[in-house]
């Protein structure tokens, strides 16, 4: 116990980097160059970054200052992690339904193919990174650098992977950057809607790679069994386990996520998105 107080630190940190797991793909050339069968091989993106929130420790700026690593010691976390989870994950989750409703497969071709690169690119810096509270040249760096990072060939990070519990990644990533930016305008952003449309499309579950706890597959499942869309969107909204708040608070998201999820459906997604961009 002494030795825990006295000799040690406990800060909280920020790991900034796309890890997509064990490349199955090419994993006989990486055991050819290794020698042996290694089965922990993760693929990682070159780009890290290690975010520590200093406090008082004054001794962690000689362990790191030399490490040769992309590593910030600050007085503060919440900022960073702020801008990580809402423009990289937020990024990250709001094209998952959309990408795999239009049948993409990995982030690379989502952010390249015409129609999801400019929604995903109208997401991030017309509705997200305006909303944040960094300088306006500050968040624009970042955010064209994940762009770039979600361009990098070497990175297959498959959209199936990300859609694991779609919903709750949703509620923390999407939708917090959704409700900021209807209280900063008194408006609904289009995209971000969009992409709330699109993951309830999506857990109709017809073909999607859907993977989350059972009690939210059987609730899409049971809710998707309802005619009258406008009834299954307000299920959707009102739920609170799902959001931590009724949704059917928010003026006007009603009425645009029926007319998105019932376009989706009778139009496909790309056309439903360009209605409601037209709109």
């Amino acid at each position: 116990k002494k030795w825990i107080l006295e000799s040690n630190s406990f800060h909280n940190t920020l790991v900034d980097r796309i890890v997509t797991g064990y490349p199955k793909d090419n994993i006989k050339e990486y055991q050819e160059q290794v020698g042996y069968n290694d089965k922990l091989i993760v693929s990682a993106e070159h780009y890290h970054l290690w975010v520590i929130e200093k406090g008082t420790n004054t001794k962690l700026q000689d362990v790191f200052n030399n490490s040769g690593l992309n590593i910030l010691l600050i007085e503060d976390l919440q900022p960073y992690r702020t801008r990580k989870v809402r423009v990289l994950n937020g990024a990250h989750t709001a094209m998952v339904p959309v990408g795999l409703l239009h049948g993409n497969k990995v982030v690379k071709q989502t952010v390249e193919e015409t129609f999801t690169a400019e929604y995903v690119q109208q997401l991030i810096f017309n509705e997200i990174c305006p909303i944040l509270d960094f300088s306006k040249e500050e968040i624009l760096e970042y955010a064209n650098e994940i762009v770039s990072r979600f361009l990098n060939p070497a990175v297959v990070h498959q959209l199936s992977s990300i859609a694991l519990n779609s919903v709750s990644k949703f509620k923390v990533r999407v939708l917090p950057s959704l409700l900021d930016y209807f209280n900063k305008h008194q408006k609904l952003p289009v995209n971000l809607t969009f992409s709330l449309a699109s993951l309830i499309v999506f857990y109709k579950g017809k073909d999607m790679p859907i993977n989350d706890d059972k009690e939210i597959v059987d609730f899409f499942n049971k809710i998707w069994k309802i005619e009258n869309i406008e009834v299954l969107v307000s299920k959707v909204l009102e739920n609170e386990d799902l959001w931590s708040a009724n949704l059917l608070n928010v003026k006007g998201l009603l009425e645009n996520i029926v007319s998105d999820v019932t376009n989706i459906n009778e139009k496909g997604v790309e056309e439903a998105w360009k209605i409601r961009n037209n709109n």
